[in-house]
């Protein structure tokens, strides 16, 4: 038994050690449940608009990377935050095109682990980083692999996608968000769509050994949902059918993507339950108006593990904007609207090079109607240049298919492609990301002569229409002989100067082909698909206020080009034509026929187009020589040369293009680098002038009422 005294001297201690054990329980009732249930997190999203400067990296006028449009996500621990239902109310309208940055502030019952600073990484550290961060989470089975299929009507279409929505539903609950177009042109498909679609769903919500929960949103140049979480089948089939039209014609779409990822599959209603099987349907008419931000779209999706599947249209070969035919109510005429149907390539590989006699009939206004169809196959136009390649878009595949979805190819009946898929086999393109893809391009000559002299061709104002404005000398109303002389001495120095501008393009297109084994190493810039790939307002001329590229002066559009063009290569002297063994060795060595069938086409046709511009600068030329216009003449007409006339070398040039472009018709049948082939080679090479003496014609009588002129439609933005 202690001592008093010694009790006395023990007692502050024992009281000291009583207080904090007790201050040691209470911490640890307080900090055990914590670390159960996990703190709780702030999570804030910053979404940024393409116009703002952190979303991506400095573009040059002519070019970009798509690897820099990086959105990064700040996670800061905070004080909880009372969690709340998700309500249509409380997801509203967003505009997609707006240039601030807009916070979404949303509360998550987990941690969120520190990811990487993506601002900190260069390229290639970031493409690496991508499969570390997703090593821990569950990986689709198809992801990197391409599927493409093809769809002739939406009960095929339902069909196809019957079976990834039974994958996912066996699998476990299931998150899909139907994104659908919101463009006038996909009205019709939508009500078609769900009613097919209908009955899987009612199948799968019977089912009760899983939960799939829908969203359907509509996009275009804002993003609004139009059906919140639910299970019922009648209530996403209504929600796709009644879905509104947006006028605006702009189709936001990958900007669409990540607006849902950020709110609907990280909704924390359903968050609590784990995992879940997440699916994202894509259905549109056109490729996206914002693909810049491609890489950063599919980086976000391989983070948050969602598939993504899309129905959307084959892609025009080599360009951005296609055509859909269109049917106008009032006057039951159809014409063709410009769409972005996007190009089926990484980079332009398709020259930017208009065909001459393009017989476009009088009676038809290309400005009002849309490109001239004739007898053209798959939408080219007079001009091929929207010639539909049978191909899915690269943008949106890659998309697909870096997510391990699978994209469906849907064109309506009178906007089909004449090519199929399956009859295209080796020469699909390359759906690997740029990087990647440049890396290959350092051991493989040819694909940069094709890649190089496509670059020269895009980034000229001349050769989109190579064929000299010969009707602005032609003049077709009667004037007298003395007229007709002032006349040709006012436009004949335009026609010619705009032909030997064109001229100089080609000429240095061809010189990549000349410099095959010397050129230095080329590195292809992906430029901005509405410059690159033929902008709307390009294409189709503004549609209602035609600006006639023609009769401009080729000063002005030389100064309105303010792209530099790449650095030609130095051809040693005394080499001037093609050292046809060297670039047969090449070709040889390709094992691609996608890119033979590239280098046959595009030299054949620059070889053909060269002839065509030398004969026509020949003939324009000897009206300059005072004896070259009889006194009596009041008008000239041209015509087509199967055989040059010119120097010896515009008749080997002639014969090495005859042989390219067969070669191609022969080697890759029902493709359409042999439709353009054959374009190419339907007229000769040579050009004839005839001078006229035409009387004057009797006076024509004068109508009482003058039929006014029809005015121009309004045409829909699709």
């Amino acid at each position: 038994m202690l001592k008093v005294s010694t009790w006395k001297r023990l007692s502050p201690y024992a009281s000291s050690l009583g207080v904090h054990a007790v201050l040691a329980l209470l911490l640890a009732m307080w900090v055990l449940p914590a670390m159960q249930r996990g703190a709780d997190v702030l999570e804030i999203q910053s979404a940024l608009s393409a116009t703002h400067p952190d979303d991506i990296a400095q573009l040059s006028d002519v070019s970009f990377d798509l690897q820099t449009a990086v959105v990064s996500t700040a996670v800061v621990v905070a004080e909880s935050v009372p969690q709340g239902s998700v309500t249509q109310q409380s997801i509203p309208t967003v505009p997609l095109s707006a240039a601030s940055v807009t916070d979404t502030v949303r509360p998550v019952r987990t941690v969120v682990p520190r990811l990487p600073s993506a601002e900190d990484l260069s390229d290639e550290e970031l493409m690496v980083e991508v499969p570390k961060i997703m090593a821990a989470m569950p990986m689709h089975q198809h992801r990197g692999v391409t599927r493409v299929a093809e769809a002739a009507g939406t009960a095929q279409i339902v069909g196809q996608l019957s079976g990834d929505l039974a994958s996912i539903a066996r699998d476990g609950d299931a998150v899909v968000v139907w994104l659908m177009d919101q463009s006038v042109s996909m009205q019709r498909d939508r009500a078609a769509m769900a009613a097919q679609l209908l009955q899987r769903l009612q199948t799968i919500q019977e089912d009760k050994t899983s939960r799939m929960m829908h969203y359907v949103v509509a996009f275009g140049d804002s993003v609004r949902v139009v059906q919140n979480s639910t299970t019922k089948a009648h209530a996403t089939a209504n929600a796709i059918a009644s879905m509104s039209v947006d006028p605006s014609g702009v189709e936001n779409t990958f900007q669409a993507v990540e607006w849902c990822l950020d709110n609907l599959f990280g909704n924390p209603l359903w968050l609590k339950g784990g995992e879940k099987q997440k699916l994202l349907v894509i259905w549109t008419d056109e490729s996206g108006d914002d693909c810049l931000r491609l890489e950063n779209t599919i980086q976000r999706c391989l983070r948050a593990n969602v598939r993504v599947d899309i129905i959307g249209p084959s892609a025009v070969l080599g360009a951005q904007t296609g055509y859909s035919a269109y049917q106008h109510p009032p006057d039951g005429k159809v014409y063709y609207l410009p769409v972005h149907r996007g190009p089926d390539s990484s980079f332009p590989q398709k020259l930017s090079l208009g065909y001459w006699h393009r017989d476009v009939p009088v009676s038809h206004d290309e400005s009002v109607q849309g490109p001239w169809q004739g007898d053209a196959q798959g939408f080219g136009g007079s001009n091929l240049d929207a010639l539909l390649s049978g191909f899915s878009p690269y943008a949106l595949t890659r998309l697909a298919r870096q997510t391990g979805g699978r994209y469906t190819i849907y064109d309506r009946p009178g906007d089909r492609s004449p090519f199929r898929v399956e009859n295209l086999d080796g020469y699909q393109p390359d759906y690997r990301s740029l990087q990647e893809i440049m890396a290959d391009l350092q051991s493989q000559p040819l694909r940069q002569v094709v890649l190089a002299a496509s670059e020269v061709t895009w980034k000229s104002p001349f050769t989109r229409e190579s064929e000299p404005p010969l009707q602005a000398i032609t003049m077709h109303r009667w004037m007298t002989s003395n007229e007709f002389r002032d006349h040709l001495r006012a436009r004949l120095p335009f026609v010619l100067a705009r032909a030997n501008k064109t001229a100089a393009v080609v000429e240095q297109a061809i010189n990549f082909y000349v410099m095959a084994d010397r050129m230095p190493a080329y590195t292809p810039q992906m430029q901005d698909p509405s410059d690159a790939f033929g902008s709307r307002a390009n294409s189709l001329n503004s549609r209602m206020g035609r600006r006639d590229t023609k009769d401009e002066d080729p000063a002005e559009s030389q100064s309105g080009n303010s792209t530099e063009r790449p650095a030609e290569p130095e051809a040693p002297e005394g080499l001037t034509e093609i050292n046809e063994t060297r670039l047969e060795q090449l070709y040889r060595e390709e094992p691609s026929k996608r890119w033979r069938a590239w280098c046959d086409l595009n030299l054949g046709r620059l070889l053909a187009v060269s002839v065509r511009l030398r004969e026509s600068i020949l003939v324009l030329s000897s009206l300059e020589h005072p004896n070259g216009l009889d006194s009596r003449t009041n008008r000239i007409s041209f015509s087509v040369s199967d055989v040059p006339t010119g120097d010896p070398v515009s008749i080997q040039r002639a014969e090495l293009a005859v042989r390219l472009l067969q070669r191609c018709i022969a080697d890759h049948p029902e493709t359409p680098w042999a439709v353009m082939a054959e374009r190419e080679l339907r007229y000769g090479f040579g050009t004839r002038m005839q001078q006229q003496s035409v009387p004057r014609p009797p006076p024509a009588p004068v109508s009482p009422t003058p039929t006014p002129r029809p005015s121009a439609p309004q045409l829909p933005r699709l």
